[in-house]
């Protein structure tokens, strides 16, 4: 569920719809804060996807956890056509949303003061051992001894170790 700053609630139950708020907000953002020469630059009235849609399937993609650029938009190509009936090619849309990577750091920016992020004195982290050496070689790794490696148990390896 997507909460606003006026306690109204959107739910979003698809990653379709998820696609389609997440445009709505960039949208609305690039038309307020996008530099002029980024919304005037040349031949930008000939584009198949506007910025705001690159936008969106970009960051769309790294909140979905796809680290490919390639696997990302084939993904949205065969599933999500329909959103996006214009899509240019793909070598065109990496090239676009690499140069619109100030434009969507300076959105991502706005929208962290947009929807303020709750803090919480409660965190959940989800984490795995990481040796620095082997449990033998312990006493002899000074390396990480003052940045707080230390002993542990790694009961699916069924290990001691020195590290993290």
């Amino acid at each position: 569920m997507l909460k606003f700053q006026d306690n109204n609630t959107t739910v979003i139950a698809t990653f379709e719809d998820f696609i389609l708020t997440t445009y709505v907000i960039i949208d609305e953002l690039y038309h307020q804060f996008a530099p002029p020469e980024v919304t005037r630059r040349r031949h930008i009235l000939n584009a198949k996807l506007s910025d705001s849609e690159i936008i969106t399937i970009s960051l769309c993609g790294e909140l979905a956890g796809v680290d490919s650029e390639n696997a990302w938009f084939s993904f949205v190509k065969r599933n999500y056509r329909h959103l996006f009936p214009q899509l240019c090619s793909r070598s065109r849309f990496n090239r676009t949303r690499r140069a619109l990577m100030q434009t969507t750091e300076l959105l991502r920016q706005k929208m962290i003061s947009v929807f303020p992020i709750p803090v919480s004195s409660y965190y959940i982290i989800d984490s795995f051992p990481l040796a620095v050496c082997k449990f033998g070689r312990a006493r002899y790794c000074k390396a990480f001894r003052g940045h707080g490696a230390d002993y542990g148990k790694c009961p699916s390896k069924k290990e001691t170790y020195y590290g993290y």
